[in-house]
């Protein structure tokens, strides 16, 4: 959890030193991907211009991934970068995602990281649609200590704020 505080600490600080200028901000839908089933995201540069560093913070949450009675709330949180120019990006990034689950039997408590490579597509009118690969690194149970490796996809659809 002193991670996320840290991330988001940290974006919030660097978002206010570029206040004075107009960044691009898109607020996001995501399927599938970083949390899994669905999230909705606030995605953001750090810098004016649509290439670069940026951040993007969500809430989003999974049903019947644990069983028909489960569900669990999740918070991507994480760092990415643009390349490209005009319309057509190239995405990569960091996501970090910490997890609450519960069920009719127990609650716990996940925290995974993924990685994102993928294509973003910005819009004239401010639609941005993307494509991304997001293998997740690592997820520790944090009662116990269970990781495990594999692919994982995501699509999303936004609007500029």
């Amino acid at each position: 959890m002193k991670y996320l505080t840290l991330i988001v600490v940290s974006c919030a600080i660097i978002s206010n030193i570029y206040a004075q200028e107009t960044r691009p901000q898109f607020l996001t839908i995501e399927g599938v991907g970083n949390a899994k089933h669905l999230s909705v995201n606030y995605d953001s540069r750090f810098a004016p211009g649509m290439g670069g560093f940026g951040f993007r913070a969500g809430l989003g949450g999974t049903w019947s991934h644990y069983g028909r009675d489960n569900v669990s709330v999740n918070i991507p949180v994480g760092i990415n970068y643009l390349i490209g120019s005009d319309k057509h990006f190239g995405e990569i990034g960091f996501v970090a995602v910490p997890e609450y689950y519960f069920g009719t039997s127990s609650k716990e408590m996940f925290f995974s990281t993924n990685a994102n490579i993928g294509y973003r597509y910005i819009s004239e009118n401010g639609i941005m649609l993307n494509a991304l690969f997001t293998p997740l690194i690592t997820r520790d149970k944090l009662s116990s200590n269970f990781k495990s490796k594999h692919p994982w996809f995501g699509l999303g659809v936004g609007i500029k704020l």
